[in-house]
């Protein structure tokens, strides 16, 4: 049998609904239906959620033993990581146990399908965009462009200053037809 609670507000009501094996709670829009004053809440099941999900807390941490997927439909900035906490604030995408580098297989991958991907810091120092590797003598950087067939497929550019390259075991250039140096080459 269903149990119904009512408020002194028309329409707002806390019912157990027998046949469906569901409580539902009814109240005011914009106003807090809910409220968990202390203590935790246990969901062992699925929590769905149809409207929007506001974390006002110190630390939220997400524990899965599948995949993670957040997917926005939204036709503009759809997901955007933010870090406003202070000078030694950081956003870390980390990987503990992938070992593959094969494109589309990297324990971390950055991929627009249709688009372009910019990484632009806005640090004023030296050292404000490093790309690092630190695993042992076998590591290499590849900057690949698979399909380009330009004369600037890849394309280094320093709108104000020079381009130092510095190498322990020197410097190897191979080029099937060109090789020019020079400020006006």
């Amino acid at each position: 049998q269903d149990v119904i609670f009512h408020s002194l507000t028309e329409g707002d009501n806390f019912t157990w609904d027998a046949s469906e094996e569901v409580l539902i709670i009814t109240g005011t829009n914009g106003q807090t239906s809910l409220n968990v004053a202390d203590g935790n809440v246990v969901i062992a099941d699925t929590l769905d959620v149809n409207g929007t999900v506001d974390f006002d807390v110190t630390d939220v941490d997400v524990d899965a033993s599948s995949d993670i997927v957040l997917t926005s439909t939204y036709d503009g900035t759809g997901i955007y990581l933010h870090a406003n906490g202070g000078t030694s604030e950081r956003i870390l995408i980390h990987s503990d146990q992938g070992t593959d580098s094969a494109a589309g297989a990297s324990s971390i991958t950055l991929q627009s399908v249709a688009g372009g991907v910019n990484i632009t810091s806005g640090l004023d120092a030296a050292g404000a965009l490093l790309f690092n590797v630190d695993a042992g003598i076998s590591e290499t950087i590849k900057l690949r462009a698979h399909q380009g067939t330009g004369t600037d497929a890849i394309h280094l550019l320093s709108n104000q200053g020079g381009i130092y390259l510095e190498a322990n075991k020197g410097v190897l250039m191979t080029d099937d037809t060109h090789f020019k140096l020079g400020a006006d080459a």
